[in-house]
C-alpha cells in the first residue's frame, strides 16, 4: 500500500511554484503603469497559457512516452497499448 508521500510532495511543490514564481511574475505584469491595461491583461493571459502548455506537454511526455523495460528491450508505450 502506498504511503501517499509523492502526492503530498507534488502538492507542496505546486504550491511553492505558484507562490514564488507564478504569482510574482503575474503581479509584475499586471502592476499598474507597467504596460497599458489591455496589453498587461493579454501578457498575463499569454504567460499563464504558456505555463499551461508546458505543463500539458510535460504530462503528455511522461504519460505516453514512458519507457518500459520488457525482456531487456526498451520501447515506448503508445495510447493504444495503454488502453
Amino acid at each position: 500500500m502506498s504511503s501517499g508521500g509523492d502526492a503530498d510532495n507534488d502538492g507542496l511543490t505546486g504550491f511553492f511554484f505558484y507562490m514564488f514564481i507564478v504569482h510574482p511574475i503575474t503581479a509584475w505584469i499586471l502592476r499598474p503603469g507597467r504596460f497599458e491595461r489591455k496589453k498587461s491583461i493579454m501578457y498575463a493571459i499569454g504567460f499563464l497559457a504558456a505555463l499551461a502548455a508546458v505543463k500539458t506537454g510535460e504530462l503528455y511526455f511522461n504519460r505516453y512516452m514512458t519507457m518500459m523495460k520488457l525482456e531487456k528491450k526498451y520501447y515506448f508505450l503508445t495510447f493504444i497499448k495503454i488502453k
